[in-house]
């Protein structure tokens, strides 16, 4: 009797053992998931401009003042590279080239956005790391912006960048055919290969500029953090002039620290009437402003500029003038 239970028994597992291995059960090696990736967290606010900068786009004294940020700004120039049609915007990418004037290198910065509903900032990193932008996803940084109305998970990839042509001193901005090479030799796998293999490739090789765009940062303190106040001077929306955007921002690894300085600064701002108790979606506003006029799409992939090297940091085209 016990001969005959253990025949039967070690079929059952025999059969079972196959059965399982045939459809790919608990014998077969599963991968694992990285752990979701780990933010910082950056409070940015909206300041009144004709209340807090003059005609010439700086920081007015009493609000130097109040943040003791000094008279002098760093200056910088920003593009952004897209196609035509807003491809990579319309997946939640973004490719951004920028420059201050004291230093040699440009920044390329590649950028993914989610959108934090309710607060549930978990949720957002868990749909990322379905993306495979998780903890393993090497240069990649994760962070929280947290404007007026809402918040914004932020998974971004950036490089400082030699371009042959344009480094030393000065704003100095790379034409349409280096803004391409340079995009597409220091893009992270992650983004070329977003919805097919080198969508993101085949994107950049076809994509535009939108700027260039100036703006003015002034660095100054509160509650013991970094300050940042920007004065970015963009097209207005006639296109007949310009307009002032002023936004004042810091980060920090703590949420809860983020919570309650954030709960803070409005409260001071609010009551020296200096806040825009809105969100003002400044890269939106520049792919609008600045979208080409008329562009022939360029299908060839472009040559890796020889002149382009590239450190981990992190043409001419029809489109309107920057003033």
């Amino acid at each position: 009797m016990l001969q005959t239970l253990s025949k039967t028994s070690k079929l059952v597992m025999v059969t079972t053992a196959a059965a399982v291995l045939l459809t790919g059960g608990m014998f077969s090696p599963q991968p694992v998931s990285a752990a979701n990736g780990t933010p910082n967290y950056e409070v940015k606010l909206n300041l009144a401009p004709a209340i807090v900068a003059d005609a010439s786009h700086n920081l007015v004294s009493s609000v130097r003042s109040q943040f003791s940020t000094g008279s002098s700004a760093k200056s910088y120039r920003v593009q952004y590279m897209d196609t035509a049609a807003r491809t990579m915007e319309g997946q939640g990418w973004s490719d951004r080239i920028r420059k201050r004037s004291d230093q040699s290198t440009h920044q390329i910065q590649y950028k993914k956005r989610y959108p934090v509903s309710n607060g549930d900032i978990n949720a957002a990193l868990t749909t990322a790391a379905g993306d495979g932008l998780d903890s393993s996803s090497s240069g990649f940084e994760f962070q929280v912006d947290w404007t007026f109305s809402k918040q914004t998970l932020s998974v971004q990839y950036e490089k400082d960048v030699t371009i042959s042509g344009y480094s030393g001193n000065g704003l100095n901005a790379p034409n349409l055919a280096t803004s391409r090479s340079v995009s597409v030799s220091n893009a992270p796998s992650n983004f070329k290969n977003w919805t097919s293999n080198g969508w993101g490739t085949t994107q950049l090789n076809n994509a535009v500029i939108y700027g260039p765009v100036d703006f003015k940062r002034y660095k100054g303190t509160y509650k013991d953090l970094e300050l940042d106040i920007e004065i970015w001077t963009i097209l207005n929306a006639a296109k007949t002039g310009t307009e002032d955007i002023v936004e004042a921002s810091f980060k920090t690894d703590s949420l809860s620290e983020a919570t309650s300085v954030r709960t803070d600064l409005i409260n001071l701002l609010r009551s020296k009437g200096w806040l825009v108790e809105s969100d003002v979606l400044k890269t939106s506003l520049i792919m609008e402003r600045y979208a080409p006029v008329a562009t022939t799409l360029d299908t060839i992939a472009p040559s890796v500029s020889t002149g382009v090297t590239a450190a981990a940091s992190s043409s001419t085209q029809s489109r309107v003038p920057a003033f």
